[in-house]
């Protein structure tokens, strides 16, 4: 067990890494040195089911989205990635991980990050309007919170911003 010790503290050490996958580190080197970065406290409701939590955003000057949703109690669900109008869903916790919950959530995302305006993350004053694209719809609230609503599989977001302390 002692000579084993060694090895499993290495183990755990790399199982700790924030990023394992290749892809994904080169995108957040390359995103570094020109990204804004928007935290929202997020409420998805879906059938009576609650999850809460807080999504983390960073946008490039190209556009492009990487963002990492996380639970109140700190347990990653899911990182993605949009770019050119498609979400790509990453390390996904394993109750969300079925083909049918990413197809959705590919969909609602896409059409939620499409939203984005060019002057930043959801900025009302820039014009930004409800917008209706059956079964979805997003709506835009003067305080700066953003309501979408996915009709079909009754699933509700709210994404929140968060205000941060200096």
């Amino acid at each position: 067990m002692i000579r084993c010790l060694p090895l499993i503290s290495l183990l755990l050490l790399l199982s700790q890494t924030p990023c394992l996958s290749k892809d994904f580190c080169q995108d957040e080197v390359m995103m570094a040195d020109s990204t804004v970065t928007y935290e929202y406290q997020l409420t998805m409701q879906v059938r009576g089911h609650e999850i809460t939590g807080i999504c983390m955003m960073s946008q490039s000057a190209d556009h492009g989205i990487m963002g990492t949703v996380i639970s109140e109690f700190g347990m990653k669900a899911f990182d993605f990635i949009y770019d050119n109008g498609k979400v790509q869903l990453l390390n996904i916790v394993a109750f969300l991980d079925k083909w049918y919950i990413r197809k959705v959530l590919k969909k609602d995302l896409a059409f939620i990050l499409s939203q984005m305006d060019e002057c930043g993350m959801w900025n009302v004053e820039c014009g930004m309007r409800n917008v209706e694209k059956k079964p979805r719809k997003i709506l835009f609230k003067p305080n700066g919170e953003v309501e979408v609503i996915n009709s079909r599989y009754k699933i509700y977001y709210s994404f929140t911003p968060m205000i941060s302390n200096p």
